[in-house]
């Protein structure tokens, strides 16, 4: 599995035959996932899963209960292994073998954004505004890569000031290359 630094993936365990089809009747709830991390740099990785309650008795295993899912967060760049263990009853009825985990620096997502062009559309006009709009009224939630256009005076809050940062590139009056200074001469 590859990470940034920083990032989250929830990942999912199933329960396939030998030609690859999902094996019906294996309860998440009776076969509950454990993990194996003796082996296992926790300045790295961090492993977690929701809770749920190891009392099966009575239990049928053709019940649909949810699925086996856990969550892994790079927390530092490196490499390291866990096992997953598959258990029932107490014990684990399954030991995968070790999987590599390389958690490498963060992505940086502003690197190809061009502030102002909201929509990477390649042109910065009303479109990009009104979009901008939405996030200040929060009628809509913006993704990192919107927030890097939007936010044009790099304050870290989409607001008023970076609107009329962008009203100012459509009307002309100032470089499309918003957060650089205009040329003085040429």
């Amino acid at each position: 599995l590859d990470l940034h630094e920083g990032e989250t993936k929830d990942i999912s365990v199933h329960f396939l035959d030998s030609s690859g089809n999902e094996i019906e009747g294996q309860d998440a709830e009776c076969y509950p996932l454990g993990f194996d991390t003796n082996d296992t740099d926790t300045s790295i990785i961090s492993i977690s899963q929701e809770e749920h309650d190891d009392d099966h008795s009575g239990h049928d295993h053709g019940d649909e209960h949810g699925d086996n899912v856990f969550e892994l967060t790079a927390l530092a760049q490196g490499w390291t292994v866990f096992k997953i263990l598959v258990m029932h009853d107490g014990h684990a009825d399954y030991t995968s073998l070790s999987i590599l985990v390389t958690v490498t620096e963060a992505e940086d997502v502003c690197a190809n954004t061009v502030v102002g062009d909201v929509n990477t559309d390649g042109i910065i006009n009303v479109v990009d505004l009104t979009t901008m709009v939405s996030f200040i009224l929060v009628t809509s939630v913006p993704t990192d890569a919107e927030i890097c256009a939007s936010d044009t005076n790099n304050d870290g809050i989409i607001n008023v000031v970076d609107v009329v940062e962008v009203v100012s590139v459509i009307l002309g009056t100032k470089s499309n290359s918003i957060g650089t200074n205009d040329a003085t001469e040429a």
